[in-house]
């Protein structure tokens, strides 16, 4: 068992960073790329560092480190029915996962743990995040956080063209009528209500 702790943080903008799978995380190490953000694996008073980089590094858990409190936590957050979606698509890619599709791969999948593993982020939260930023409106949230507003990053409009890219052909736009069943729905929802309820997210297509 790793006991290490595993961070994306800036000691500069006091913040650390949090991209659940299928939440944009590809696109987000790339702007936190462009930000006083390093990757570390380290103990968890930082004091003994095992691994380090100038720049964040791709991963989907967050640890609470000694002092966290004093730190904001910035997540990468999606709608969970578009999310669920992609996972499914994105495993597909590796190996067929679910011959009769994703009814059935929903079906087979709500009783196993790579489901919560995919809805990491709604179903357990280590802590609640001071930020999210959404997939569906990636630059408006980016620039509600107030030291990447400020930023040659933002006032230099490469943020925006940024979030103006698809770093993941997942992100494309996605089929849900075809997908979920009403019932289907009810359950992520009852699984995920303070989630939707908290970003704004209709259980609903």
């Amino acid at each position: 068992m790793r006991t290490t702790k595993l961070l994306n943080i800036s000691e500069e903008m006091k913040s650390f960073l949090w991209t659940p799978p299928k939440t944009g995380s590809h696109h987000a190490v790339t702007v936190f790329s462009c930000l006083p953000f390093t990757f570390m694996e380290c103990s968890s008073d930082r004091s003994e560092v095992k691994r380090k980089s100038n720049f964040p590094g791709h991963f989907h858990n967050t640890d609470l480190f000694d002092g966290h409190e004093n730190y904001s936590l910035i997540c990468t957050a999606r709608n969970p029915l578009t999310r669920l979606v992609s996972a499914y698509k994105f495993q597909n890619q590796v190996k067929e996962i679910s011959p009769k599709g994703f009814k059935e791969f929903f079906s087979n999948y709500i009783r196993s743990t790579s489901f919560d593993y995919f809805l990491s982020g709604t179903v357990e939260v280590p802590r609640v995040p001071d930020f999210y930023v959404r997939t569906e409106s990636l630059y408006e949230d980016y620039v509600k956080i107030p030291f990447i507003s400020d930023s040659n990053l933002s006032k230099s409009g490469l943020l925006k063209e940024l979030c103006g890219k698809l770093k993941n052909e997942s992100h494309r736009e996605l089929d849900l009528k075809e997908c979920y069943t009403d019932d289907m729905i009810e359950y992520l929802y009852e699984k995920n209500r303070w989630y939707f309820d908290k970003l704004g997210y209709e259980p609903k297509i």
